[in-house]
């Protein structure tokens, strides 16, 4: 049975993750990443981006169109095709994450780890800070790893997103911040493959 681990880095520049990724670099190449480059959507924002990582379909279709739309529902999703399948879930992520699926805005003192049966979601860890460190998010995932095993993992950091928007895409804090995911990264992935991801 094959298992996936979706780390969807918000706000990286393919750029920077080929000047400043140095460890995922190298698995490129050694033959064991490969890299491709992708056109995002329009409108070009974070919510209705992840909606169509989620679901596959343009914000025009799935009608997600601004980062204001709390609490609503983008429509059926990977997770539900997944949970259809019998298969298993768990998600490191931004709080719009969970709206995006659970059709309901996020309350950080009722939803930090609110897991969706509904979806064959086992386990969940929020965050809602948009300073919350990589470093914890990706420890916040290999926890859930550990705990569940899912067959799916989705892990969606923003610290790379962050850095952007407050020092700029060529500053040396975005590069920066590229670099200390790169070095988390070094220590996960190698954890991932070996369990078979």
């Amino acid at each position: 049975m094959n298992k996936l681990i979706l780390l969807l880095v918000d706000g990286l520049r393919a750029d920077t993750a080929r000047d400043y990724l140095g460890y995922v670099q190298a698995l490129n190449e050694a033959g064991r990443a490969h890299w491709s480059s992708l056109r995002c959507e329009l409108p070009s924002l974070s919510r209705p981006l992840y909606a169509t990582v989620l679901n596959g379909r343009t914000p025009l279709d799935h009608g997600i169109l601004g980062n204001s739309q709390a609490g609503q529902r983008c429509g059926s999703t990977v997770f539900d095709d997944l949970a259809a399948a019998g298969r298993t879930s768990a998600i490191a992520a931004y709080h719009w994450v969970f709206e995006l699926l659970a059709g309901t805005v996020f309350d950080p003192l009722q939803h930090r780890e609110t897991a969706l049966p509904q979806l064959n979601v086992a386990g969940a860890r929020w965050y809602w800070e948009d300073d919350y460190p990589d470093s914890h998010l990706l420890a916040d995932a290999e926890a859930l790893r550990h705990a569940h095993e899912p067959d799916f993992l989705l892990v969606h950091p923003m610290g790379l997103d962050l850095a952007g928007h407050r020092h700029g895409g060529e500053s040396s804090g975005y590069s920066m911040a590229a670099r200390k995911l790169d070095m988390v990264l070094a220590q996960a992935l190698p954890r991932w493959h070996a369990a078979g991801y």
